[in-house]
């Protein structure tokens, strides 16, 4: 679901619809199947899976959702069609904090993100380091380095 808000004056936006307008994600249905470990738990009440081209953050509880967005841009019908959008995820075992992300396409890359900041935390890989069009399975070692 998606909704359509204002934006603050002097925002500027050029992809938006009217003046001032803007959209923000409130709530994602669905799951990525064709993705390694696809669903992974924070805690006993909250997970993570993916969603098109980014990773939801379930609370159970609360029944809400954050959204870690995908870093590469994709096209709707590139991440449909599987030539780009995640294609694996890995959660640090030991404080479960840290959320690793890879995606495919032509410029493949893994990211790491902090789960409560929903901020990129490192740098990324990227498939010119390796010349991949994509990463298929990641894990963080115990010591999260």
């Amino acid at each position: 679901m998606v909704e359509l808000a204002s934006a603050p004056p002097g925002a500027n936006n050029p992809s938006a619809t009217g003046p001032g307008a803007i959209l923000s994600l409130k709530h994602v249905f669905g799951l990525s199947s064709d993705v390694t470990s696809n669903v992974r738990f924070l805690d006993e009440s909250v997970f993570l899976y993916p969603a098109g081209n980014q990773i939801v953050i379930y609370n159970a509880e609360t029944k809400s959702q954050r959204f870690i967005h995908g870093v590469e841009a994709a096209s709707p019908v590139a991440v449909a069609s599987g030539e780009s959008g995640i294609s694996a995820i890995a959660v640090a075992p030991k404080d479960r904090k840290y959320v690793a992300v890879a995606e495919r396409g032509e410029r493949a890359c893994v990211s790491v993100f902090n789960v409560h900041t929903l901020k990129r935390t490192r740098a990324s890989l990227v498939s010119s380091d390796c010349g991949s069009k994509q990463f298929v399975s990641l894990c963080f070692s115990y010591d999260q380095r």
